[in-house]
């Protein structure tokens, strides 16, 4: 009996205030330093004490590692298999946790405190003949004792734990670091540049010049923390992104108030989208003389209340001959189900689409839908009222005075429901 992966996780029911008094502890990362045998680590809590009561204040104890061959042979006797994840602290007489520190902390102090295990059993006869008393999943002190804690543990269960709630929850866990929000509605983590992937690779590991906006963007990525950290949104979940309503006038490009790029991971050469991506793209939905609707056209909304479309969607033979434009749909992602969902995944599930009413449509004047070119072919939809911006809907942004246009051979993208070609 080994009492292996005895660590666990709870989540609270309502988001924590951080004060001086209530901060998170530190996981132990890939630059931590495991404590060998002989190096004193502290335990905390209010369990009992010398004199038989629980404690009312919270104590602390500094605690030596022991030496793990040795303690694996102890456990033995006792048919019980100490693990390669189990960390050995303890020996002294009258220092160790007692009943009621079960799950608290085995802490190590390297520049900053670092959980490095668990609090989780004991039970030996050691050679002073002093015994400890066991009880499952808990620990009582009589006198001498050699505590088991979990610690590489932290760096495998525990990380697995974090994931497989990310994955059932869609919940944001940040693992030992400050939680924080990039400028463009990110959830993330504050980490040294260097252990951020997306970060790195996109502005350090390159040769090319940052833009100005570029180095605006790195400055507002930066941490208010004691170390250089950056707001990494790499393996955050962001559950909200929280998106800047602009009704009137158009959102500021630089105050990411528009464009903001899909959440989830790329997928190169793929035809379909991620769920939420382009949250701007409406569809325009017409009905015929009959009586059938259809979505014909695509338009990309530019703030809080109105679309821009082509002005042959709004001006053509179609709409003279009794055809109408009756509704505009934002955050649609799949138009044959009712609830839209990533394929393959009962959880990863868009917001319903909004449906509006038009307001105004604003054909360009020097549009000619009976001219043989085409031109001026734009217009602007009013919507009847404002969007709700989420995840799945929200402006693009339309190109500043000092937009540099695209270059030949380069490639742009088109987003729509037309047709594919398998139909």
């Amino acid at each position: 009996m080994a009492h292996a992966h005895d660590i666990a996780l709870v989540r609270l029911a309502r988001s924590i205030e951080y004060t001086d008094f209530v901060q998170p502890v530190c996981l132990p990362l890939a630059d931590f330093r495991a404590s060998k045998t002989g190096e004193v680590n502290f335990v905390t809590g209010f369990g009992r004490t010398l004199k038989g009561s629980r404690s009312v204040i919270k104590q602390k104890l500094g605690i030596k590692v022991y030496d793990h061959d040795r303690c694996r042979e102890k456990y033995l006797t006792k048919n019980s298999m100490i693990t390669s994840n189990q960390i050995c602290a303890g020996g002294e007489f009258a220092k160790d946790s007692c009943h009621g520190d079960s799950g608290g902390p085995l802490m190590k102090l390297q520049k900053v405190w670092y959980l490095e295990g668990v609090v989780s059993y004991d039970f030996i006869r050691l050679e002073t003949g002093a015994i400890v008393r066991r009880t499952s999943y808990q620990l009582i002190l009589v006198q001498l004792g050699v505590t088991i804690v979990m610690a590489k543990v932290i760096e495998s269960a525990l990380l697995a734990l974090f994931l497989t709630a990310l994955v059932c929850d869609n919940a944001v866990f940040v693992v030992g670091q400050e939680v924080c929000r990039t400028p463009d509605h990110r959830d993330g983590a504050c980490l040294p540049v260097q252990q951020c992937p997306s970060v790195r690779d996109e502005f350090f590991n390159t040769d090319r010049v940052l833009s100005e906006d570029e180095i605006a963007y790195l400055r507002q990525l930066q941490c208010k923390t004691k170390d250089v950290t950056i707001c990494c949104p790499d393996g955050v979940t962001t559950v909200d992104r929280s998106p800047t309503a602009v009704r009137d006038g158009l959102p500021n490009p630089k105050a990411f108030e528009c464009g903001l790029d899909t959440l989830a991971d790329r997928i190169i050469g793929g035809n379909y989208t991620a769920i939420d991506e382009f949250p701007w793209y409406a569809l325009l939905e017409y009905e015929s003389k009959k009586g059938e609707r259809a979505f014909k056209c695509g338009g990309s909304l530019i703030n809080g209340r109105y679309v821009l479309t082509a002005a042959h969607c709004l001006a053509n033979k179609k709409l003279d001959e009794g055809e109408r434009l009756v509704n505009i749909r934002l955050g649609e992602y799949n138009t044959a189900t009712e609830t839209d969902c990533e394929e393959g995944s009962t959880y990863n599930c868009a917001d319903p689409p909004q449906n509006f009413g038009i307001e105004a449509q604003i054909v360009h004047p020097g549009y000619d839908k009976n001219g043989p070119f085409q031109h001026h072919d734009i217009a602007l939809i009013r919507l009847d009222r404002d969007a709700t911006m989420n995840n799945f809907v929200s402006p693009v942004c339309l190109p500043p005075d000092n937009f540099t246009p695209t270059s030949p051979n380069l490639n742009v993208t088109a987003v729509g429901f037309g047709h594919t070609g398998r139909q």
